[in-house]
């Protein structure tokens, strides 16, 4: 059987390498999947009883957990996967430039703070186990980074609105801001 694979709703004026493809059902493909399965029952059925119902039983947790995997990742696909794309073809603004800034630094505030909350109990645990000093350098040294993640963001705003309110007036500068 033959089946053919081709694209919907061709657009005029692009070129399409290969619009329509042939594609055979059986095939090399086919014959070493079913090499694979015959090769799979022969090594179950070789052996003793007590072998071959632990190979059986192998198999069956893989064939288990590969169909837990792939449950999984089915479900948590966003819909965007099979979602189109429209292009607008306006170009990259600085107002979308200052918006992913903004979420990247959203982003890297968060994960700071997960970060010290993590950092801070691997310190209390090494208090526990009686590394006092060792814990309190890590301690302060997680605070500190903890202020410094946190004060980044807006003194780069800060620093980024300052250079906007200068330059902006100056002609081969303008265009920037």
């Amino acid at each position: 059987m033959k089946i053919n694979i081709g694209t919907k709703g061709m657009v005029e004026g692009v070129s399409y390498i290969r619009p329509v493809r042939e594609l055979s059902v059986k095939g090399s493909e086919e014959d070493t999947m079913l090499f694979m399965v015959n090769s799979l029952k022969e090594e179950v059925l070789a052996g003793t009883d007590v072998q071959q119902i632990r190979k059986a039983k192998k198999l069956k947790k893989l064939v288990r957990g590969l169909t837990i995997v792939l449950a999984a990742s089915i479900q948590m696909a966003p819909r965007a996967f099979a979602a189109t794309v429209e292009t607008t073809g306006g170009g990259i603004t600085p107002d979308q430039i200052l918006e992913w800034g903004r979420s990247l630094a959203a982003i890297s505030v968060s994960a700071g703070i997960a970060m010290s909350m993590v950092m801070l109990g691997v310190a209390g645990i090494l208090r526990m186990m009686n590394k006092r000093d060792m814990a309190t350098n890590l301690t302060t040294d997680i605070i500190k980074g903890l202020v410094q993640v946190l004060v980044s963001v807006p003194t780069v705003l800060i620093l980024f609105y300052l250079a906007q309110y200068m330059f902006k007036n100056l002609p081969a500068l303008g265009s920037l801001f």
